[in-house]
């Protein structure tokens, strides 16, 4: 599996160096964290139960100290980002073009909650796409280890049900044509989202008119969107993951995703 992009001053570790890391230390009379380590053991935990087995993992630590000298051994950033890749464990995936991904995050030092995401690879090129943004649960106070392991069983059910709709929205892609205008239209919906700042716009544009991978060499959803994630190459994780998973929203709406679906399976 490709490593992450790390942000400025991020370390690709291993799930033995999280191991190793000291106990987090509250930042206030109600903040409880829980260890990095402990959180990636209840995701995979779950996901087992879910029915999926992790092929490969990659973890990424941010961590920053206090830049005041009485302060200099407070650790004021402890964010973790990490990915593993998943296959359910009875082989039922039909895609051979991709890998099912799930992208997590964890900070002891209050810089957000615990959440998962749901996405893929496309194994031609590496390129990740997220589609989905999960949080696990609610701040790291008092009782968050009684509530994790519930909390972090309904957020698999939710990934396992993108997952399944994430197959179907490969082949929708495939078989939505855009015209120029079209296309126009998802790339300036997107801007104006926020989902890809403006200094990428002509890059994403050039990559769909002119692919680096053959197998994308087409005008519809799925050739713009990989054009898209071959941009998403030059983000950090975090970034990534979330510009990726603003743009399946975009093109969701715009293509009326779930209604389509609907009449697949009906």
């Amino acid at each position: 599996m490709e490593g992450l992009m790390n942000h400025c001053g991020a370390k690709i570790v291993t799930r033995g160096d999280l191991s190793s890391l000291n106990d987090p230390q509250p930042m206030s009379r109600t903040h409880n964290p829980i260890r990095h380590d402990y959180f990636v053991d209840i995701l995979k935990e779950h996901l087992a139960d879910a029915g999926y087995e992790v092929e490969g993992e990659t973890y990424s630590l941010l961590r920053r100290y206090s830049k005041k000298k009485k302060q200099a051994a407070l650790l004021t950033t402890d964010n973790l980002f990490g990915m593993f890749e998943v296959k359910p464990s009875d082989g039922d995936y039909k895609s051979g073009e991709l890998a099912q991904l799930v992208g997590f995050r964890n900070s002891s030092t209050m810089h957000f909650r615990a959440g998962i995401g749901c996405g893929n690879r496309a194994f031609v090129c590496d390129n990740l796409c997220f589609s989905a943004d999960i949080v696990v649960g609610r701040k790291h106070t008092e009782h968050i280890k009684r509530d994790l392991p519930e909390l972090m069983k309904n957020a698999i059910l939710e990934m396992k049900m993108e997952f399944l709709r994430s197959e179907h929205r490969v082949d929708i892609y495939k078989e939505t044509d855009l015209t120029t205008v079209d296309m126009h239209h998802i790339v300036m919906t997107t801007l104006s989202a926020g989902h890809i700042p403006s200094s990428c716009i002509s890059k994403w544009v050039k990559l769909y008119r002119n692919p680096t991978h053959e197998e994308f060499r087409r005008k519809d959803c799925w050739g713009l969107q990989n054009a898209f994630t071959e941009v998403a190459k030059m983000w950090n994780f975090p970034v990534m993951q979330k510009r990726t998973s603003g743009l399946s929203k975009v093109m969701d709406n715009l293509i009326k995703l779930d209604e389509r679906i609907k009449e697949r399976i009906a």
